[in-house]
């Protein structure tokens, strides 16, 4: 039983997918801080801004025990599109001195933004 889990030796692998709505401006997790004993494979994060008219500004973050760690930073979405944020995998591991690390994200308007986030839950406990 490793932390972060050895992938080589997997024991489980599950595929996931959460969806977000950016209802607020305030910070909010779009994928579940990763369990004891886990790593996720981030596979894929799509912003859709859902607003047929304005721009939307988009940051999202690692957050390691409060601490923020950008993958975008102000990104602009224009009205009506969609945009893919990552094009190779990012692994999030469990941190277990904490709050554990979990992937956060923060819209300039509220209820314009979904976010969809793919993702393979990786561990070596049977």
């Amino acid at each position: 039983m490793a932390n972060p889990p050895d992938i080589v030796s997997v024991a489980h692998i599950y595929g996931n997918e959460q969806c977000t709505k950016l209802s607020t401006t305030n910070a909010t997790a779009i994928m579940d801080a990763v369990p004891t004993n886990y790593s996720h494979k981030v596979n894929m994060i799509i912003a859709s801004n859902i607003d047929g008219t304005n721009n939307c500004d988009l940051n999202i973050y690692i957050d390691k025990d409060g601490t923020a760690y950008y993958l975008a930073y102000t990104i602009t979405i224009p009205a009506d599109s969609s945009l893919s944020l990552i094009d190779t995998p990012l692994y999030i591991n469990h941190n277990a001195s904490g709050t554990g690390n979990r992937l956060m994200a923060v819209a300039q308007t509220a209820s314009d933004l979904d976010i969809v986030v793919s993702y393979e839950a990786i561990t070596d406990v049977a």
